[in-house]
């Protein structure tokens, strides 16, 4: 025969049970509020970082858009105007030498012709291309080096037609879908990162198409090195710790580019 449980026994053995289960349910609570903070507070925090590095890099990005609208001003005041292509040294020169973000200066028309100027160490070198003047496939080097007042001049056989670059393409074809009265700001594009013609590097371009006074087209763009981005996002400090890593994606591969890695060692930054 069984032998009977006492009541006390199985009062006990009840209590303990329902002890032990509570315990439990309140420890899975106490982890799962646990993990839904953490997890609320890692998202917080990767807000405040991305807000904040976003902030930063719109930051240093805008005084080429100020640029860009500067420019806009001067073409409707006239600047522009009855001036060829290689007589806007003085307006040019400040913004590659003076504006760290700046690596080139561009102005074309439909008519396939450029003038670019960028900066060549302590010198610059600037490319025309003109082709009534010079022929199709054909462009005109520039180059002011050292103290030498007078450039180094030298016709080369070019490929290079700034009608199928992106910053052109793009440009123009926002001015054609952008309403005329629509702010300048509203009318920049900011181009995909590619690799520029002439130096081989990654960079993104700001351009605008305009139409002066006189009714001609201008193209506008001012290019801004990938490394460039890269070095200046190395130097974000986020609040408490982390690092910004500049990533660039290519569109024909589907794969993405860590360019910008900072120099600091990740174990400073748990």
């Amino acid at each position: 025969m069984t032998k009977p449980v006492s009541f006390r026994r199985s009062l006990f053995f009840n209590l303990a049970l329902s002890a032990i289960l509570l315990g439990t349910i309140l420890l899975a609570i106490s982890v799962y509020a646990s993990s839904r903070m953490l997890r609320d507070m890692a998202e917080e925090l990767t807000g405040r970082a991305i807000a904040d590095t976003n902030r930063a890099l719109i930051a240093y990005l805008r005084p080429v858009e100020d640029l860009i609208q500067l420019s806009i001003h001067w073409a409707d005041a006239g600047m522009f105007q009855d001036r060829e292509l290689d007589e806007f040294d003085d307006i040019f020169r400040p913004f590659v030498r003076f504006v760290t973000q700046v690596s080139a200066v561009h102005l074309a028309n439909p008519q396939g012709e450029e003038k670019m100027l960028m900066k060549l160490g302590e010198g610059y070198r600037e490319r025309l291309v003109r082709p009534r003047e010079f022929g199709s496939g054909k462009a005109l080097i520039r180059e002011w080096v050292g103290e030498r007042t007078e450039p180094l001049e030298n016709l080369v056989e070019s490929s290079y037609d700034p009608r199928v670059r992106p910053w052109f393409t793009e440009a123009l074809r926002q001015f054609e879908t952008t309403p005329p009265d629509a702010p300048i700001a509203a009318r920049i594009h900011w181009s995909e990162p590619y690799v520029f013609f002439t130096t081989k590097e990654p960079g993104i371009t700001a351009s605008i198409a305009h139409q002066a006074p006189d009714g001609k087209i201008h193209i506008f763009a001012l290019d801004v090195l990938i490394k460039d981005i890269a070095r200046f996002a190395e130097r974000i400090e986020l609040r408490g710790s982390g690092l910004v890593f500049v990533l660039v994606r290519d569109l024909r591969k589907g794969k993405e580019t860590v360019l910008g890695v900072p120099d600091s060692d990740p174990r400073d930054h748990p």
